[in-house]
Formats: C-alpha cells, sequence, structure tokens
C-alpha cells in the first residue's frame, strides 16, 4: 500500500451549497449504516473518508480550504482539546 501524505483537497462539483449539504447528509447517513450493520473496520473507515471529503468539499465553496482548515486547529489547540505533531 502507497503512503499519502494528508492531503486537504476538494472535489470538482457543479453542485450548489444547498446540494452539497445533501451530499454530506447522504455520505453520513452511509456512516451510520457502516457503523450499525457492520463490523467491517475497512468498510466503516471508507464511509468516515467519504464524509469528510464531502465536508471538505463543501468548505472549499466558502473560501481557501486550508486557510479555513488552519483556523479550526487553531481554535482547537487553543482550547487544549488537540495538539498538532
Amino acid at each position: 500500500m502507497q503512503k499519502y501524505k494528508l492531503e486537504i483537497r476538494a472535489v470538482k462539483t457543479s453542485n450548489t451549497p444547498e446540494q452539497q449539504m445533501y451530499k454530506v447528509d447522504e455520505e453520513q447517513s452511509e456512516v451510520k449504516e457502516a457503523f450499525s450493520y457492520s463490523s467491517d473496520i475497512v468498510r466503516i473507515t471508507e464511509e468516515l473518508c467519504d464524509l469528510i471529503q464531502a465536508c471538505f468539499t463543501m468548505l472549499a465553496m466558502y473560501g481557501d480550504i486550508e486557510d479555513i482548515w488552519g483556523k479550526h486547529l487553531d481554535k482547537m489547540d487553543s482550547r487544549g482539546w488537540m495538539e498538532r505533531i
């Protein structure tokens, strides 16, 4: 398996923000289904990654995704909830 550096990328989409919100809801439902009906870690993690991707794509609709995510991480750091490594 190839190792990847964690990168934040948005999917190219013609969705409006409202349509993308429905995509996020759809992906969230698939995560819930995977947890409810499966102990298959591969399926669960695939569905979680799909949800994260849909969220990042929606974030990108509102500005520079790396800037937005960086501000979020700074907020988490300031609250003592996480540490960047």
